[in-house]
């Protein structure tokens, strides 16, 4: 019986080993199996570590997007409404902001700014779209693909002797800073759009009020940056004003080496001492009458480089300048300007020719022994302000200049008899 129990005993213990091996050997074969599985999934080698860093690279991707898209907006709505409104010196305030980080696409809505002591805002855009390209990393500077403005609204009121409810604002941008100026910003804006504007200007000394509605702008680029992207709007400028439309005419030549557009603005015979009284009041010299004609072309073109062009005449006749005392100082009966190459962006100037007819210069010495053009180069405390604002000098160049029947006229108090 003795050596029954203890056959039985070990039979048992190895049925109990063997079935342990089993189920051993059955964990082994699933853990081979889910290796297999995985090797085939992400094979080893070459192609295993290309197929890593795609999926890092993907997803580091997707994960920027992701928080772009995200966090953009209320930053660059927290920065509009705290560093504009503090700029300014007037609320700022915008409705809803959206970006698009794979297309680098913002777009803000119900902008606005405020008016002065609680008046009605000054400024309000329903919407403001920029589209950046990705040049402007390589570039340095800022590279519009696109900007349109839709139903921008403008009210500004003329407080008499050349003073604006916008004066403040000037005065704050005006008032420099302590760091060196690195020369002027470099950037492309292409296909900028503005449309349905609308100005309100109230002339309160006249009480008055002018309306410009319908307003519609249109320009390829404006750049001093060189670049090359895609243009898809043509020049054009339509509003109404009081009533009366105007529409302005365009001509493209697409099919040329430079893809030139061209705008062309003229006016005839424009009394300019209507809008004196619009004038700062600070001015040393004020227009006692003068008219004017414009017959110019604005040529955009983007071949060999991107750039802005405006060409033709300006003249003007029966021209008269007065200083603060009302005396004359320069009088012209004719003064023509025929422009070969007015760049503004470049900050240059090319005139085919400058004709004068009949020019009057009144020249004069007082008492204290000072020169009357002297005293107008005297800077007043808001010239001054805005002459600190800084800027490159402009090149200025003339082919031609033509004088006929000028005259000098000279008086001098610190002598006696003048």
């Amino acid at each position: 019986m003795a050596k029954v129990g203890r056959s039985y005993i070990c039979a048992r213990s190895v049925y109990r080993a063997c079935v342990t091996m089993r189920a051993m050997t059955g964990m082994r074969d699933d853990s081979a199996q889910q290796k297999r599985k995985h090797r085939a999934w992400w094979p080893k080698g070459p192609d295993s570590r290309w197929r890593r860093r795609t999926t890092w690279t993907i997803g580091i991707v997707l994960l920027t997007w992701l928080l772009t898209w995200l966090g953009i907006p209320p930053l660059v709505k927290y920065g509009l409404q705290q560093v504009a409104s503090d700029r300014l010196g007037r609320s700022v305030t915008v409705g809803e902001v959206d970006f698009r980080p794979w297309s680098l696409a913002l777009t803000l809505r119900d902008l606005a700014v405020a008016g002065p002591d609680g008046a009605p805002p000054q400024l309000q855009v329903q919407r403001l779209h920029a589209n950046a390209a990705w040049q402007s990393v390589f570039r340095l500077g800022p590279v519009l693909d696109a900007l349109q403005i839709d139903d921008p609204s403008l009210s500004v009121t003329h407080q008499g002797e050349g003073r604006y409810d916008f004066d403040d604002i000037l005065q704050r941008l005006s008032g420099g800073t302590d760091e060196p100026s690195s020369g002027p910003l470099r950037f492309a804006i292409y296909n900028v759009e503005l449309r349905g504007g609308r100005i309100v200007f109230r002339d309160e000394p006249r009480s008055g009020t002018h309306e410009v509605n319908n307003l519609t702008l249109s320009v390829p680029f404006i750049a001093n940056l060189d670049s090359q992207r895609e243009v898809k709007v043509r020049p054009h400028l339509a509003f109404r004003l009081d009533g009366s439309t105007f529409d302005s005419q365009t001509e493209t030549t697409p099919f040329t080496d430079d893809h030139q557009t061209d705008a062309r603005l003229k006016l005839d015979d424009l009394d300019l001492t209507r809008y004196t009284a619009y004038l700062p009041a600070d001015l040393p010299v004020a227009l006692s009458s003068g008219r004017l004609d414009l017959d110019l072309r604005l040529s955009f073109t983007q071949q060999p480089k991107v750039r802005l062009k405006i060409s033709g005449d300006v003249a003007a006749r029966q021209v008269v300048l007065k200083n603060r005392q009302s005396a004359e100082l320069i009088a012209v009966d004719g003064l023509r300007v025929r422009l070969t190459d007015l760049a503004p962006l470049e900050q240059s100037i090319h005139a085919d020719s400058v004709s004068l007819e009949n020019p009057r210069l009144h020249l004069g010495r007082d008492a204290q022994g000072r020169l009357n053009l002297a005293q107008l180069t005297t800077s007043s405390p808001a010239q001054a302000s805005r002459s600190d604002m800084g800027g490159t000098d402009w090149q200025v160049r003339v082919d031609q200049l033509a004088i006929s029947a000028g005259q000098v006229n000279w008086s001098d108090q610190g002598v006696p008899g003048g």
